[in-house]
């Protein structure tokens, strides 16, 4: 699976699904959508500091920053 994808796609599965993790998390933060806690666990982050992480280095902004 992971072989056929990345040569449909040109990336892993696990980029692809880091990639839309940080989308939503983007959308709910965008809308008000809770506590950075709640989103990092909705969005399947083990906490705020980890979504903080990946989302500083995606997106050059913390997502605390991004939100106002």
């Amino acid at each position: 699976l992971e072989l056929r994808f990345k040569a449909a796609t040109g990336r892993t599965v696990r980029a692809a699904l880091l990639d839309r993790r940080v989308a939503r998390a983007k959308e709910l933060l965008s809308s008000g959508g809770g506590t950075l806690e709640d989103i990092a666990y909705a969005c399947g982050f083990c906490d705020a500091s980890h979504l903080g992480l990946v989302f500083r280095r995606r997106f050059g902004v913390p997502p605390g920053r991004f939100r106002r």
